[in-house]
């Protein structure tokens, strides 16, 4: 009777362990049940990690290779641009490279909104004036061709631009008309500076 009590005793052990083991793996191989929801959360999350940081990235470049006087004429935090202006003064690439990923990093968590909405306000200016220069060379063009009386394209200029006084303008040109016949460009120059100050008025005007 006691050989047979063991028997049934050691089959029940037996038969405990390998529950158990069976249990353990299913324990080690089990996932939350929650992650098949949390996953689409978690890539939107790293997608808008990715895309603020190339956003401070770009703004970063941007703040680092503007000119002088557009740098001096962004609407900035004092404290923000301390920290771009010393970036900004260093030279050496390697340095200066190193010097834009931390301002990226700094933009990453502060005033990055600002800094895009003043880089395109100087982007938009950037993109007038190159159009106001073009416009510009052709009215000089105009103004200096031979085959039209000065007294005939500066009227029109002024019906059509405004800006400056006609007689001014017209000895500007018979100036300008006069030295080119030399080879000089000297009263070429200063008669484009009149035209493009006459545009940017009449521009101020209309608006």
């Amino acid at each position: 009777m006691r050989d047979l009590l063991g028997q049934v005793d050691f089959k029940r052990a037996q038969g405990l362990g390998r529950d158990t083991a069976v249990g353990r793996r299913k324990k080690k191989g089990s996932r939350p049940v929650d992650s098949e929801d949390a996953r689409p959360g978690r890539e939107e999350s790293r997608r808008a990690r990715r895309e603020a940081g190339s956003r401070s990235a770009a703004a970063a470049h941007g703040l680092m290779e503007l000119p002088g006087a557009a740098f001096n004429g962004l609407e900035l935090e004092d404290e923000l641009r301390q920290e771009v202006a010393r970036s900004r003064a260093i030279v050496p690439k390697g340095a200066r490279r190193r010097e834009e990923r931390r301002l990226a990093g700094i933009l990453r968590v502060r005033e990055l909104e600002q800094v895009e909405a003043e880089l395109a306000k100087v982007e938009g200016q950037g993109r007038a004036d190159a159009r106001l220069f073009k416009y510009a060379e052709g009215w000089r063009e105009r103004l200096l061709d031979e085959a039209t009386a000065v007294d005939e394209i500066v009227p029109t200029f002024i019906a059509e631009v405004g800006g400056c006084d006609p007689s001014a303008l017209s000895r500007q040109v018979q100036d300008a008309r006069r030295q080119l016949g030399a080879g000089r460009r000297g009263a070429s120059r200063e008669l484009f500076r009149q035209v493009m100050a006459a545009l940017r008025a009449s521009e101020r005007a209309r608006r």
